[in-house]
């Protein structure tokens, strides 16, 4: 199905004799920006603008909100692995400046939080809970984006 896409793409942008590979390469180049591993890095790496503007990129595509709600899952499950094993050999696929990223976050973030809004983006989909899943899924890349909070007065003198 996405190839055939591609290359209807590819006759839109015009006759390949042209020589217009400019018009080629940035249609490649636009299509390939939206995957859902772009978006769990950048939810990673704290860039809510960026992991905002991917998730609507792979909506409009017609992604599968299942595939896209399994990356932010999987991107938790990394966070957590990196957290409670930081020095364990992992093999994860993420940068390590975007997990590392993530995990400087992490005393701020709540897991229990962030899998409790991924379950009901889960239900969503499934049609057991009202909602929009792709709404649900916004907020859980911005949440998994949280930057640290400002202390509050209490921890100031702890």
């Amino acid at each position: 199905l996405a190839a055939d896409q591609e290359l209807r793409k590819l006759a839109l942008l015009g006759d390949p004799a042209s020589g217009d590979g400019g018009a080629v390469r940035a249609g490649f180049a636009d299509s390939a920006r939206f995957d859902v591993f772009r978006l769990s890095d950048a939810a990673l790496a704290g860039e809510s603008a960026r992991a905002l503007r991917v998730l609507a990129g792979l909506r409009s595509e017609g992604t599968e909100p299942t595939l896209v709600l399994w990356a932010l899952i999987k991107a938790l499950r990394d966070l957590g692995a990196a957290v409670l094993a930081p020095g364990a050999a992992g093999g994860w696929r993420r940068s390590s400046a975007a997990l590392e990223a993530a995990v400087s976050r992490c005393p701020r973030l709540s897991f229990a939080s962030l899998m409790l809004r991924a379950g009901r983006a889960d239900r969503m989909i499934k049609g057991r809970l009202h909602g929009d899943p792709w709404d649900e899924m916004a907020l859980l890349a911005v949440e998994l984006c949280a930057r640290p909070a400002l202390p509050t007065p209490q921890s100031m003198f702890q």
